[in-house]
């Protein structure tokens, strides 16, 4: 009783000093306010004179008369506009310091020091956001700072406070203020994901989606059979992107005898000359640019085209434009690639998957019917795009690590470990995992992707705390830990260094772990619940490698010590993974097509044919009749 009422006691204290500091603030607020009345407004027309006769400037400038308000609308607009970020940030520190109790200009601050690289100054900023108002979402804003710059001094509390209002909100039946890519990396149930889904692909209008299609008097194709079926792709990643690489050649490998394809680009960036975008302007039937900003003009336009079935490239990734297909557009519907989860909306009737990332358990937390690929749901256009890796082992070169290298020949006995997702995904947990692996190893290093020196440091702070330096004792030895910079159109190559592929389990290397497969590397996993957490045990499944899927965190570790000592079971695996490459179903591009329209012919069968609601079903496996080994020249 007496350590409950400390505790007490304590929160009370903690709650009178912040109201005591937030009436200071508001004391100092006010004076500054007065204090700027006069000289204030000058100083805003003096900053203002460069372009004070913008449009878009002038328009927002009308819609403001306080002067801190002024700052932050000039502020915006050299960020966002003229992308002069360190010009913002003055602009947003002289509205905070006028008005200090409003946290949107701490906020704004701390996107323009991450803009600058200044990850920690942006932390302040945040921390003193959420002490003047604790709401979630600052708390969201927080974490999700913390996973860019592996910023952990706090991470177990903000962590448990996250995922803690996340659940509530779930119970509540609320809308969860929090990204579904977000979500992915804390320990949610299925059933958590697919309603905090729900609350981001419905929170443009959810009274009336039901009716949307209807008041906007949109008409559906008819379809007997006969004709072509139309088939649209809507993307903001035609262009040079990790999505825009995997799907630039699968349009080409359409069948344009019975399919029609439409391609409904959605990004600006998205433009001639980029290659991804050229390839797909010359072998889709139509690539439209939808740039519209209004959901209904995007869906008429879409709608114009009658196309039988709309595919969601992106999901809730940037730029997407899950608004339009709220509108329903097309009679069918389907979610693929973009983000591996489910939408939770009823407006899209399939999500492209297979038995792996969704076994059937599973199927009751997915709103969307489920569609099983015969191999994996990921497609990979690495044959047509890299081409085969060079024969050639890849030598080591102090350029292309960050951190200091003893030699460029390491010892055949020394064994790389790597791991080259973004450093968004890296928490406590998996480093202590990691670093466990190297205690019980000799000769091993682990080489992690280097993405900024502010999370580098960190990560090494963490490794440290487990007992793992990055220090060498003896000249000539090679250190524990090793931070390797990206690469150009040779990244591939470059990652054949490695000698394993330690995947992260809450958040699968997507892209990546099929890049290493591509390489040559032995890929090792651990799925747990989420689609996104199943994706690299689908790629090693149809890689023919299954003994590389752990089935806990121990047996992880027990794998990866395992391998490092190189017994014949790794050539093996490694043997295979080359010596099947090109016949790999995992990157058989024109296969993959193949499979996909088998499933939208089943999709309009369903729908015409046996007119009933969409349902679950399995592609047929075609592998024998279209399969890499079986043609001659599909690529």
């Amino acid at each position: 009783m007496q350590n409950r009422e400390r505790i007490r006691l304590d929160l009370l204290d903690k709650e009178m000093k912040r109201k005591e500091m937030l009436k200071l603030l508001e004391l100092e607020r006010d004076s500054k306010r007065e204090e700027m009345k006069l000289k204030g407004r000058d100083e805003w027309e003096e900053i203002s004179t460069k372009s004070i006769t913008d449009s878009v400037l002038i328009e927002k400038m009308g819609k403001h008369s306080d002067i801190d308000r002024l700052f932050q609308v000039k502020g915006d607009y050299l960020g966002d506009i003229k992308n002069d970020w360190s010009q913002a940030y003055n602009l947003y520190k002289k509205a905070n310091e006028l008005n200090p109790l409003e946290v949107n200009y701490l906020a704004n601050m701390a996107w323009a020091l991450l803009k600058l690289n200044r990850g920690k100054e942006a932390m302040k900023c945040l921390w003193k956001s959420y002490e003047i108002r604790p709401t979630y979402g600052s708390l969201v804003s927080l974490i999700d700072v913390a996973w860019k710059l592996n910023d952990w001094e706090k991470y177990d509390w903000l962590h448990g406070k996250v995922l803690e209002g996340a659940r509530e909100g779930v119970q509540r039946r609320e809308k969860v203020w929090l990204n579904p890519y977000l979500a992915l990396h804390l320990p949610l149930t299925l059933e958590e994901l697919k309603w905090i889904s729900r609350g981001y692909s419905m929170s443009h209008d959810a009274t009336d989606i039901r009716y949307m299609s209807k008041a906007m008097m949109l008409t559906y194709p008819k379809w007997d059979g006969k004709r072509k079926i139309r088939v649209g792709y809507v993307s903001p990643d035609i262009r040079n992107h990790a999505v825009g690489i995997q799907i630039r050649s699968m349009f080409e490998y359409h069948d344009h005898d019975s399919f029609e394809i439409f391609v409904y680009s959605v990004n600006e960036e998205a433009k001639m000359p980029d290659h991804v975008y050229a390839k797909v302007n010359q072998t889709a039937d139509r690539l439209t640019d939808i740039h519209i900003k209004e959901w209904s003009e995007a869906a008429k336009r879409i709608n114009d085209d009658q196309c039988d079935i709309l595919i969601d490239l992106a999901l809730f990734t940037a730029y997407s434009r899950m608004d339009v297909f709220a509108a329903k557009p097309a009679p069918i519907q389907v979610a693929w690639l973009g983000l591996a989860v489910t939408t939770g909306a009823p407006h899209y009737d399939y999500i492209i998957a297979d038995q792996t990332v969704i076994p059937e358990e599973s199927f009751p937390h997915y709103s969307e019917k489920v569609v099983w690929m015969p191999h994996s749901y990921h497609i990979f256009d690495h044959k047509q795009f890299y081409g085969l890796p060079s024969s050639k082992k890849y030598s080591f070169s102090q350029y292309l690590f960050s951190t200091k290298i003893p030699t460029d020949q390491p010892p055949p006995t020394q064994f790389f470990f790597c791991n080259h997702q973004n450093n968004y995904r890296l928490d406590p947990q998996i480093i202590y995992h990691w670093t466990n692996i190297l205690k019980r190893t000799n000769g091993t290093t682990l080489i992690i992707k280097h993405q900024t020196d502010e999370s580098t440091d960190e990560v090494k702070k963490q490794a440290l705390s487990f007992g793992i330096s990055t220090e060498v004792d003896t000249p000539g030895e090679w250190p524990r830990l090793l931070f390797m910079r990206g690469g150009g159109m040779d990244h591939i190559h470059q990652k054949s260094i490695c000698n394993l592929y330690i995947d992260i389990p809450k958040y699968n290397g997507h892209s990546t772990s099929g890049d290493m497969l591509w390489a040559g590397v032995p890929v090792l996993t651990l799925p747990l619940e989420s689609m996104a957490s199943r994706a690299a045990a689908s790629f090693i499944k149809t890689s023919g490698i299954p003994e590389l899927i752990a089935d806990s965190w121990e047996d992880y570790e027990e794998k990866a010590v395992w391998l490092s000592s190189f017994p014949p079971e790794y050539f093996a695996f490694r043997k295979k993974i080359e010596d099947e490459r090109m016949t790999n179903p995992l990157f058989d591009t024109f296969l993959f097509v193949k499979h996909l329209e088998e499933a939208f012919e089943e999709m309009m069968r369903i729908r015409y044919a046996e007119k009933s609601n969409p349902r679950h079903f399995q592609v047929q496996n075609l592998q024998s009749t279209f399969g890499a080994k079986q043609l001659q020249n599909p690529t």
